[in-house]
């Protein structure tokens, strides 16, 4: 397997996806440290879950695929994460439910797990923000250990704010984000492609960006770097191969993750992750156990 000697901390919510027949583990964060753990690094995940059924699951799932699970926090008082999907015909409603167990990450510790690791970066997404705790504890680790930040979009209304991102990105190196939700922080929506160039970098300015990876669904992505524009090729496969697309922007950064630890050109990254996200909307779920999937990807890119 692929092996990273520098460990990526991927901080934030892990849950479970409650539909009315079925539930299913995820969360963005999860999600990442899934995949590179699939990859073959050693990430090093920290969340919290409560002392419940579910709780027990996601720590089990981890253990069985080979996850750390030594920054995977346990709470007496409140329950591991769920969101509540309603099916209304061909759509659904979510429900983030309020006051979950990854809302109160501890920071003492969070703290003491990542001290002595030697981290290559922070990773997390904007979601674990809305709670006070998680976040005071996620800005204590920055202040302390000053790992360069990766910083993943996620608008989930309403507990996400448009007018909240500033202060993400302020501290930020790298910023996954998507057109939709570009347009809704800046107020801006393109009309075209040059137009979204133009409002990504204007925006990358105003919030002193090293890197934008902005991904337009089927019509692939783009890398900025503030000179320089990479774009995808964009779609990889046929509508009827789609299973969903859960997931597919997290594989996207999980692999835009493992070509910044790996120094990979910014045109390997860009094709790489619009690869393995494509690969991933043709199965069912953002997740898989079968490490042959990574295996594949692994074997063609000659990174094993």
């Amino acid at each position: 397997m692929y092996k990273q000697t520098l460990r990526p901390l991927i901080f934030g919510e892990v849950l479970f996806d409650v539909f009315p027949d079925k539930e299913i583990l995820g969360g963005a964060p999860f999600n990442v440290a899934w995949n590179l753990k699939g990859f073959g690094l050693n990430p090093l995940f920290v969340s919290r879950v409560g002392k419940d059924e579910r709780g027990h699951k996601i720590k089990t799932a981890m253990e069985g695929f080979g996850l750390d699970c030594s920054g995977l926090q346990m709470d007496e008082e409140f329950q591991t994460g769920m969101v509540k999907i309603e099916l209304k015909g061909k759509s659904h409603t979510f429900n983030i439910l309020p006051e979950q167990a990854y809302d109160f990450i501890n920071k003492e510790e969070a703290l003491k797990c990542v001290e002595t690791e030697d981290l290559a970066l922070l990773y997390h997404g904007s979601l674990i923000s809305r709670g006070k705790v998680s976040k005071c504890t996620l800005e204590y680790i920055k202040k302390t250990i000053h790992p360069p930040v990766f910083v993943d979009v996620n608008l989930r209304p309403p507990w996400s704010r448009p007018e909240d991102f500033k202060e993400y990105s302020g501290n930020a190196r790298w910023m996954k984000i998507n057109n939709d939700e570009l347009f809704e922080i800046t107020g801006k929506k393109a009309s075209d492609l040059t137009w979204l160039k133009e409002t990504a970098l204007s925006y990358m300015k105003d919030v002193s960006l090293q890197t934008l990876f902005l991904t337009l669904g089927e019509q692939g992505s783009l890398i900025i770097d503030g000179k320089n524009i990479y774009e995808g090729a964009g779609k990889r496969v046929s509508v009827n191969n789609i299973v969903d697309t859960v997931g597919a922007g997290d594989a996207y950064s999980s692999v835009v993750i493992m070509g910044i630890l790996s120094q990979w050109s910014f045109q390997t990254i860009i094709e790489r992750s619009e690869e393995f996200a494509s690969a991933v909307c043709c199965m069912r779920g953002a997740t898989t156990t079968d490490k042959r999937f990574y295996q594949d990807f692994l074997s063609k890119w000659k990174v094993i």
